[in-house]
Parts: C-alpha cells; structure tokens; sequence
C-alpha cells in the first residue's frame, strides 16, 4: 500500500519514469470547496490532471473559495471561506504546503498585483449580513505577510484588478457599493454605488465585475457588475486615468437569465470586448451579452444543449466564468449541490462540473466532471 501511495505521490510515473501529463501547456485551476480539495485540468485535452488536498485542519471542512496562480506558474494560492480563515501558498507541481496566513476571517476570492509582488484578498465575508465591516487584506506573495488592511464595507466577494493595474475592483454585497484602490498606495481610491436608489437596505447584492478590453491609454472604457439581489448585469463607463479624476457613469443594465430571480455571479468579457459571459446561479444558466458600441443587450441564455454526438449537456448551479487567452473557448464551474446533473456511472450525488463552451458558436463542447462542489477557478497563463 505504501508503495502505490509514494508511486501516486510520485506523479504515478511510467516504466520510463515519463510523467502523465508533465508537459501540459494551459492549466485550469479549480477549487472543491466540499472536499477541501484544488482540481487541476489540462486545457488541451479537458482531462483532470492532478487533484490536491488542501486546508490543515483533520475532519473539518474548511472550503476553499478563491484560487490565484503566481504569475511564473510555480505557485498557487488558496483562500478559506471556513475554518481560521486562512489563504495558503501550494507548489503548483507536488501540491506541497509552501507557506500559510491566518487572517481569522471568512475569505472570498482574490487577485494578484500587476507585478505579482501583492496578493489582495477579499475578507470577512460573511454569507448572513450581520452589519460587520469587511476589508481588503494585502499580503506579500513571497512570504504571505501582511502589508496592510483597507476597510471596504461590509462582505467584500469579488475583487478585479485593473487593465493597467493601477486600481483594484471590489464590492460590499450588502451595501451595493463599489470600492476602487490604489494600488500604488493600496487606498481608497474611489466609491460608487451601483444605482441611484441604493439606501440601506440591500438590493442589488453585487458580486463580481468583468472589465473590457484597455483602451489606447492602457485602462478599461466600461466595468460591468453583477447583481445577484436583481438579477442584472450594471454596465458603468469609466472615465479618467490613474493622474486624472476617476468616475464611473451608470450607462446601461441588462437583465439576464430568467430576470430577477436569477441570481448571476460569475461573468468575464471576451478578450475582443464584443461579449460578456454571465453565470446565473439559480437559473443554472449562461447568458450572452453582447456589446455593440455603447449598447449592451442580451443576446442568449444557454441553459442545457445536445451536442453532435446526442449527448445532453447542462448546467448545475454555476458559478464562476473564465475565458481563454485567446478567446475561443468559455469555462463555468458548476456547484451542482443539488445533484441536477447525476455522475456519469448513475446512481446519485452531485459531482462539481466544469463546462466548456466555444465562443464563436455558443456551444457546449464537453462537461467535465469532478470533485463536488466546484466553485471558482484560474488559468495559467
């Protein structure tokens, strides 16, 4: 037994101590947040590669949440919405426990700086609203210590660095506010509300932004935001660089999914800007927005397809959107809790899923399943 578990550890090599899998180019990093677990998948052939365990504490699930590559590919980093809060430093390769920090609070996903020097974390966020105030904590990637703690309002969720990764993007779900930072100074740089009729209680419940492409002067003309509480995507217009006065100009929303009760998360922009990918949570569905100038309009909601082969593909409680370097294919992790999708082999239970869509027409080519609850994801590079 011991020895299958060091030739496993080993990275199960061949005879000829060739490795499976050890020239992958393009990797998608997934975290199981039921399993405590970071799954692997090879981009080329849409296999999963490698699983990882991670966390530090016995019988105990601590669900990773947020996942970040380093930029050299050799790290990934790992943020923990239960147990001590902890975000934890792994060996991209062996899966090894490099270094760890317990910020003692809820986390949520996070972003690296430009440089690759920082690692914003978004914290104390808090499922329940409880009034209590969250902040973005920045740490240091070399060792994880902490720089320093800027105070965002309360259960700050996605985080978005800028084109020209001068601003940090982050929210307070609950008070449907959009925080800006300098990153230069890692200060507030700027705050908006994501409407006009935003008061105290919450409506809009923001959750993540997709940017689109940078402009001539190296930032992004429009920042697009979730809203889970209304089931829309808010589209602002930025104005200003870095020297200038930054302000954001609500100039469009679209509702997505089935409308208000969709619940969208996760969403990016093409890297042509000409689309958005938006998951909506309970509606287990994708919509298409497409952008034409200044105009965002929904152009399609995906909610299952058959594929050429006759096979059914659909999403399940989805959740985070990724979009390839190039732009041909979309991912969306899928939670699938609720077991909608049942494993491959029958019987019951809901494995987490990966779905894999081409953008030029809007197909879902391959479900890929895996450990449950699959929750957000990063690709490298």
């Amino acid at each position: 037994m011991d020895r299958l578990r060091n030739w496993i550890d080993a990275g199960a090599p061949s005879e000829d101590g060739g490795i499976p899998f050890e020239d992958a180019a393009t990797l998608i990093f997934t975290t199981n947040q039921t399993n405590d677990l970071v799954s692997v998948v090879d981009a080329a052939s849409l296999l999963v590669m490698r699983i990882f365990e991670v966390g530090d504490i016995p019988n105990y699930t601590e669900s990773p949440h947020g996942v970040t590559m380093s930029k050299d590919g050799e790290y990934f980093f790992v943020s923990m919405l239960g147990g001590t809060g902890k975000v934890f430093k792994h060996d991209a390769r062996t899966g090894q426990l490099v270094e760890e920090y317990n910020l003692n609070q809820s986390l949520a996903l996070m972003a690296l700086s430009k440089d690759g020097t920082k690692l914003y974390v978004a914290t104390n966020f808090l499922i329940n609203n409880t009034g209590e105030s969250g902040s973005i904590s920045v740490l240091r990637t070399s060792d994880l210590g902490l720089i320093k703690s800027i105070a965002v309002g309360q259960s700050p969720h996605g985080i978005t660095l800028s084109r020209d990764g001068r601003l940090l993007y982050t929210m307070s779900v609950y008070q449907d506010r959009i925080y800006v930072i300098d990153t230069d100074a890692d200060s507030i740089r700027s705050i908006f509300d994501v409407a006009h009729d935003v008061g105290p209680t919450t409506k809009y419940a923001p959750y993540h932004i997709a940017l689109s492409p940078a402009n001539t002067q190296g930032y992004e003309d429009f920042v697009l935001v979730s809203c889970a509480g209304t089931g829309e995507v808010r589209v602002f217009r930025r104005t200003g660089g870095v020297a200038a006065e930054v302000s954001f100009d609500l100039i469009d929303s679209v509702l997505v999914g089935s409308g208000m009760t969709s619940s969208p998360i996760g969403m990016e922009m093409t890297p042509d800007g000409q689309f958005a990918y938006v998951a909506n949570y309970q509606d287990s569905s994708v919509s298409v927005i497409r952008r034409t100038g200044d105009d965002f309009a929904l152009l399609q909601t995906i909610t299952a397809q058959t594929d050429d082969e006759g096979k059914l593909h659909r999403l399940s409680q989805p959740l985070a959107v990724r979009i390839s370097r190039d732009g041909r294919y979309v991912y969306v992790t899928n939670r699938n809790k609720n077991g909608a999708v049942p494993p491959h082999h029958g019987g019951s239970g809901g494995p987490g899923l990966l779905t894999v869509m081409e953008t030029a027409t809007n197909k879902i080519v391959k479900t890929i399943e895996m450990q449950p609850d699959a929750y957000t994801m990063d690709i490298w590079p």
